[in-house]
């Protein structure tokens, strides 16, 4: 009975493994859109952040970036792994239409107040970058820059849109195969820090081209300013060497070194054959704690279930790279996978713990069950708590999003939390 749960086991998670391969598949194959000329092409605007720090970033227009009404934002419909990634898509002002040239339109005409002055200097001081979304594309750019030498507040305020399109594919259809946005370098504010009132036009340009370009290459085309694909990485067959050479020598000194004490035993118990002194010692004490139980054999075989778990989990998510699965316009396809990944091979975690449990003569196989289920689980979702409560408190996009309104503990411990790292972080 045993032997036959387990195979119904393995053929379930292998038909989730090839349902979940192909709904990634499914959704690469339809991340482009093909537009007739004079369609709208519709340009969201994600995020923003720190360049130096990438981990963390805002919402795009919680910077005074021509910001739309409240009534009037429109987001895009995300998936589970976009909004794990953290994304947060909303229409922009950009009005782009198929294959129609713009020069210099006006985005918005915004006015600052002398926070929204204070906000934009640090933003520019902290070297932050915005990242807009475009066809599935990933496009960005820094919003300006920042001269420590002159202490030079400088704002970009023009937007040169390039987009390279492919009309062939598809009779009387184009698709986008890669999109960029540059700026214009005379187009640039300078912020001073003793203003108090700043009237600021932002404009923006769209350039086409057109290419022979296959769809699959739109994600690999041509320079971006998340990086460039086509860069070879350069292997540094030096250090590669010295790194092998280095675990050679190592490996031969611990040889030698065990090879000695052994001889040197061998000889002993040969000298003590013909004395008949029967005592142990040296290497052959070892034996005594090799072939022990472990004082906490529960917790142990819990840790080798979940061990062998994230080993069954890092080959499937390596095979799903291999594939293809992973590349820069298939947002949160790594999260997505490694939340179902984990709980498709709870099976092999419970199993091996089990497992090793019951060899070593464990009877408590409920608890050990328990156990395994918890022991990298329960201590996770305390840290990811604890993490989210700081993601909220300083309202960035890593967050999962809480009504802290509805919640006045979590409201009081958010704010106690940015309380906490202010006075610690300098």
């Amino acid at each position: 009975t045993f032997h036959i749960n387990m195979t119904a086991s393995m053929r379930l998670l292998h038909l989730a493994l090839w349902g979940l391969v192909a709904s990634l598949l499914i959704g690469a194959a339809s991340a482009y859109e093909k537009y007739a000329d004079g369609d709208r092409v519709i340009v969201y605007a994600n995020r923003i952040g720190p360049f130096a720090n990438p981990s963390v970033f805002y919402k795009y227009y919680s910077l005074p970036f021509c910001p739309p009404k409240e009534e009037d934002l429109k987001h895009k419909d995300q998936h589970l792994g976009e909004k794990l990634e953290g994304d947060l898509k909303v229409e922009s002002h950009h009005q782009i239409a198929f294959k129609k040239p713009v020069n210099k339109m006006e985005l918005c005409k915004v006015v600052w107040a002398k926070d929204d002055i204070v906000n934009m200097r640090q933003a520019l001081k902290e070297n932050y970058y915005f990242e807009f979304v475009l066809d599935d594309l990933p496009v960005g750019g820094f919003i300006g820059g920042y001269a420590e030498e002159t202490n030079t507040y400088a704002l970009f305020t023009h937007q040169d849109i390039h987009i390279v399109y492919n009309p062939k594919v598809v009779p009387g259809k184009n698709i986008i195969i890669h999109a960029n946005i540059s700026h214009d370098p005379h187009s640039v504010l300078e912020i001073t820090e003793d203003m108090t009132r700043l009237e600021v036009r932002f404009t923006y340009s769209v350039i086409w081209e057109e290419t022979d370009a296959d769809p699959s290459e739109r994600h690999f085309y041509g320079d971006s300013f998340f990086g460039n694909k086509h860069v070879e990485l350069e292997i540094h067959w030096l250090s590669i060497i010295n790194s092998f050479v280095l675990v050679i020598l190592l490996t031969g000194f611990l040889a030698i070194i065990l090879l000695r004490i052994l001889r040197s035993d061998f000889a002993r118990y040969a000298r003590d054959e013909e004395e008949d002194d029967t005592e142990d010692y040296g290497w052959k004490l070892v034996h005594g704690d090799v072939f022990r139980f472990p004082p906490h054999r529960s917790l142990f075989s819990a840790f080798v279930g979940v061990g062998a778990q994230f080993l069954a989990m890092t080959v499937f998510i390596l095979l799903l790279a291999i594939i293809g699965l992973y590349y820069p316009g298939n947002d949160g396809a790594l999260s997505v996978s490694a939340i179902v990944l984990y709980a498709l091979t709870a099976c092999i975690s419970g199993f091996t713990s089990n497992y090793l449990y019951k060899q070593m003569g464990g009877t408590s196989w409920t608890w050990n069950t328990v156990l395994v289920a918890t022991v990298f689980a329960l201590p996770f979702l305390v840290i990811a708590f604890v993490m989210n409560i700081v993601a909220v408190a300083y309202q960035t996009l890593n967050a999962i999003p809480v009504d802290l309104d509805k919640c006045e503990p979590l409201a009081a411990a958010a704010k106690a939390a940015q309380v906490v790292l202010d006075s610690l972080i300098p």
